[in-house]
């Protein structure tokens, strides 16, 4: 049997190319020489622009194997080759709970929509937190239908931004 690519599996909920270029637009100058943290990491469309816009490196973790060895092959050709992006194939979640003492500059979590639960969200910010420093920001897509809370310990949002059935919340680390 055939294994389905990205494009064809449904679940699949790659950011799109206007909330992409918002999150872009907003991020630019947080980005040159930026570590950025891809959660749930799908097809790696918001590291790859990252790094595109001069990230110095991006962690990308997926935890479905054949997306994740696709990931390396969508991998843009201009990015420069000392532009490093590592791929893991595991579960955010597991790479959550086992923190490595890695902080990040930026970190970008789209996990799946039927996923999402108050609960998921509380979880969700009690473990990025051993992966932020002081000026973090942390970009989390969530379903237009559900509310995200603005009182996250350590976390000051930002803004938020709306594209059809997806919202894009921003939320700062250690500052207020």
């Amino acid at each position: 049997m055939r294994k389905k690519s990205l494009s064809e599996r449904p679940s699949l909920r790659p950011v799109g190319a206007r909330a992409l270029k918002s999150a872009m637009d907003t991020l630019r100058p947080y980005l040159p020489g930026a570590k950025v943290l891809d959660l749930f990491a799908g097809q790696g469309r918001f590291s790859y622009a990252a790094l595109t816009e001069g990230a110095a490196h991006a962690t990308l973790v997926e935890k479905h194997p054949q997306s994740a060895k696709e990931l390396a092959s969508l991998r843009p050709k201009k990015l420069a080759p000392s532009q490093i992006s590592h791929i893991l194939c595991t579960d955010a979640w597991k790479f959550l709970a086992r923190p490595t003492g890695e902080l990040y500059d930026i970190i970008f979590v789209d996990p799946p929509f039927e996923d999402w639960t108050p609960k998921i969200e509380k979880e969700l910010f009690a473990q990025v937190l051993s992966f932020s420093k002081p000026g973090t920001i942390l970009l989390v897509k969530y379903p237009t239908e559900m509310l995200i809370s603005s009182e996250h310990p350590g976390f000051s949002m930002w803004k938020i931004n709306h594209f059809g059935e997806s919202q894009l919340a921003y939320f700062t680390y250690g500052e207020s």
